[in-house]
């Protein structure tokens, strides 16, 4: 019986059901730890790479080419779905003290990484 909460799993894609669930637990790759008032923190990821478009990208070195942008503070990349490459690169980026989206185009964000990234 599923509940309204349930999560069923991927459409037509029996595979990355086996992949990604234990029973009814979702696996999403997150890795937490738990502190002494029982809050729980991320810390990490088990799975660092994106795959796009056949392509492995590992998350890490593009979160350390995105910290190498003098106006990036902090850097966190993820795969989001894609109709054509099946997995696209998403970037969060928190900026530094006193610089604004305006002061840093997403045009000059992805020149830099084409720089520093293969």
């Amino acid at each position: 019986m599923l509940l309204e909460n349930d999560c069923w799993g991927y459409y037509e894609r029996p595979e990355a059901n086996r992949e990604s669930f234990r029973g009814r637990w979702f696996r999403t790759g997150d890795l937490f730890r738990r502190d002494e008032n029982g809050c729980y923190f991320i810390v990490g990821r088990i799975k660092d790479v994106i795959r796009r478009g056949g392509e492995n990208i590992a998350a890490i070195e593009v979160e350390a080419a995105l910290r190498d942008h003098p106006d990036i503070e902090e850097a966190a990349v993820g795969p989001v779905s894609d109709p054509l490459r099946r997995e696209e690169v998403k970037a969060y980026l928190k900026l530094r003290e006193g610089v604004t989206r305006a002061d840093v185009p997403p045009e000059w964000v992805v020149a830099h990484c084409e720089q520093r990234l293969a």
